[in-house]
């Protein structure tokens, strides 16, 4: 892999494109494998076409490390370049809440608020949050991750002001989700117009606290 600054540009001969995952407006999302050496191929998500690669590639490279966010490996050759990313395991948070796994949603929303708080903190705000842009997956254990998905409209260097509308974009996703629950009225109240990400966390970890001791 070549370098372009700090970003790596991966030649097509080292990645290999399989099934379409998903499409979108602008671009479509492939499972592919990636040979990082001789030995080593790892799974990844390509997508392509990405009109601004290289501004998703950096809002990416600021972001590694942070849970819940897809690694980034590089840009793609091709033109118009295209972002290969970690490929990551789970189902999209709008299927579990169609299906009414409301528990699960609501434990996957506190995770989500952490991550939304580690990208406020790099100064990143994500701009499109909501039930298809969170994927969701549950270990043996029964650990759940949450991942922030498509950075398309994301941006770097902002302010508390821009944030503010993630954090409206979490409250407005968890009240969709605690829609299903009777029992969640009075959390749903309290969330409405909050905009402050440490109290959306304390009203998701109260629901969840209710919707747990109705389960047992």
């Amino acid at each position: 892999m070549q370098q372009a600054g700090d970003i790596p540009v991966i030649k097509q001969k080292f990645l290999k494109k399989g099934r379409l995952l998903g499409s979108g407006c602008f671009a479509n999302v492939y499972k592919g494998k990636l040979a990082l050496s001789r030995h080593q191929i790892v799974r990844v998500a390509v997508k392509e076409p990405v009109n601004d690669a290289e501004k998703l590639a950096w809002v990416l490279h600021e972001l590694q490390g942070v849970e819940g966010v897809p690694k980034l490996y590089g840009v793609t050759d091709a033109t118009p370049p295209g972002l290969v990313m970690g490929l990551c395991r789970g189902v999209v948070l709008q299927a579990l809440w169609e299906s009414g796994e409301v528990e699960l949603c609501v434990v996957a929303l506190v995770k989500l608020c952490s991550t939304v708080r580690h990208l406020h903190a790099l100064g990143v705000t994500h701009g499109d949050i909501h039930k298809g842009n969170v994927l969701v997956d549950v270990s043996d254990e029964g650990e759940v991750e949450a991942t922030l998905l498509d950075f398309g409209l994301a941006e770097r260097f902002t302010d508390a002001t821009r944030q503010v509308d993630d954090v409206r974009e979490v409250v407005s996703t968890a009240l969709q989700v605690l829609a299903w629950s009777g029992q969640l009225c009075g959390v749903r109240r309290s969330l409405h117009g909050v905009e402050d990400l440490d109290s959306v966390e304390v009203l998701l970890a109260e629901a969840l606290s209710i919707l747990q001791a109705v389960s047992e």
